[in-house]
């Protein structure tokens, strides 16, 4: 059976995720490999290797004579590698695997990958091997994943969510999460606390919904910025309460669903592109003329893309030292010479000293308070 020929990016990781926010993450280096093994002799003209970063928004806005197409893009990052310059004789490569090593930086601010209904945030390499006139060339493409983590000491990890009111003089109610921050695919428990001041008043029903929120912008032709925003319900818990009691205890799991590529994501932000989440809570009573009466409430939550114990126990990033550290200088194997080591004239090294930077502080993600609402859940 004949075997054919292979063309490949290989990434050392397809997933990067920093940790930090951006101004506390130094980056990481991305290393790969562009894998060309053809089972005949090759004539190339030229092989090339791109990789861009890009964010874009698209969405229309108006109806009828007044609608209009609101997009943009920008570059995110861009680096380009030739392997083979073009030339006017082609390349000649024998059969076997040949082994294009490259590598890029990749700077700690760039946003986490994104796929929304109206925008991404895209990664992706690009390889050509062009080949000589009549001859087909041969392409690649290697998207690339980026998620952003928080640190151990993130303050949203060590928040919880708590609110407390009183509803109306007739109802006490109190509602407590120990954690503020969950990570893709786990539960978020919610504990209530109700206690009826007034003995027609009977809770019937405590519904939770978890309401992810994508706004999206792009700069107009005169300059001004427009945005759009789309809330949609990830997932939901609800609990009928068919025993009357003045006090009432509970607890609701709402599930925080898997991370999917354009499905539920985890909190993003760029400067096109943010996805933030909210917890929305609605508790309905009936009084003594069976009349229905509603209580909304909204808090803000954090998804993360790991899980919330690894989040925790993640390795934090390298603090400043007190005291210098020495750079010492290393020789190859074949440049080492050939001496004794008890020799007491062996030159001696002076260390170089270099203390590194100062550890910019974590910025708090956005925190949102109760808030009673008057509309519906849906809004």
């Amino acid at each position: 059976m004949r075997q054919h020929s292979v063309f490949e990016i290989q990434l050392a990781d397809k997933e990067v995720v920093f940790y930090g926010s951006s101004a506390e993450c130094s980056g990481k280096v991305l290393q790969g490999t562009l894998l060309v093994h053809p089972t005949d002799a090759l004539k190339v003209k030229s092989l090339t290797l791109q990789f861009t970063g890009r964010v874009q928004t698209q969405w229309t806005s108006g109806a009828g004579a007044l609608q209009r197409v609101c997009s943009e893009q920008v570059t995110l990052i861009e680096k380009r590698w030739t392997f083979l310059q073009p030339q006017k004789k082609p390349h000649h490569l024998p059969p076997g695997t040949h082994l294009y090593d490259f590598e890029v930086t990749l700077p700690g601010d760039l946003p986490a990958s994104v796929v929304v209904d109206y925008g991404l945030v895209e990664y992706k390499f690009k390889a050509i091997l062009e080949r000589p006139t009549f001859s087909l060339n041969y392409t690649d493409r290697q998207l690339l994943t980026i998620r952003r983590a928080l640190l151990p000491s993130a303050p949203a990890l060590n928040e919880l969510i708590y609110l407390s009111d009183t509803w109306n003089e007739q109802l006490n109610y109190e509602v407590y999460s120990p954690n503020k921050a969950f990570g893709m695919g786990e539960d978020m428990p919610l504990n209530f606390k109700l206690l009826s001041l007034d003995e027609g008043l009977r809770v019937q029903s405590v519904t939770c919904l978890l309401k992810e929120y994508v706004t999206v912008s792009a700069h107009s032709e005169d300059g001004s910025i427009l945005t759009k925003c789309d809330g949609r319900v990830q997932s939901r818990a609800s609990r009928t309460i068919t025993q009357h009691a003045p006090s009432l205890e509970l607890t609701l799991n709402v599930p925080i669903p898997p991370l999917t590529r354009e499905g539920a994501h985890c909190f993003m932000e760029s400067d096109l592109i943010r996805i933030d989440h909210k917890v929305k809570i609605l508790i309905v009573l009936s009084d003594h003329h069976d009349r229905l009466h509603r209580i909304l409430a909204k808090v803000g939550v954090v998804i993360m893309p790991t899980p919330r114990v690894e989040a925790l126990n993640a390795l934090p990033r390298y603090q400043s030292y007190t005291e210098p550290i020495p750079r010492i200088g290393l020789l190859r194997a074949s440049e080492t010479p050939a001496t004794n080591p008890n020799d007491p004239n062996l030159p001696s090294y002076k260390s170089q000293w270099c203390p590194l930077p100062s550890t910019p502080s974590l910025s708090s993600l956005p925190s949102y308070g109760p808030r009673l609402l008057n509309s519906e859940l849906a809004r």
